[in-house]
């Protein structure tokens, strides 16, 4: 949650100062980290190759 809610307060802070870009940038950065981060630590150790018997008989 902390990925979205952080950039997105950076964004409006930067937005209100008058730098719409750089407010964009690090809300565009922050949120590919957040979904970086889970990707790496929760999607990507799934095992998804199903059971050995099932593969014995293939």
């Amino acid at each position: 949650m902390s990925g979205v809610v952080l950039p997105g307060l950076a964004r409006w802070w930067l937005g209100t100062l008058g730098l719409d870009t750089l407010g964009s940038a690090v809300f565009t950065v922050g949120y590919a980290t957040a979904a970086f981060v889970v990707w790496y630590g929760w999607i990507r150790p799934i095992d998804f190759t199903g059971s050995a018997e099932r593969r014995a008989e293939l």
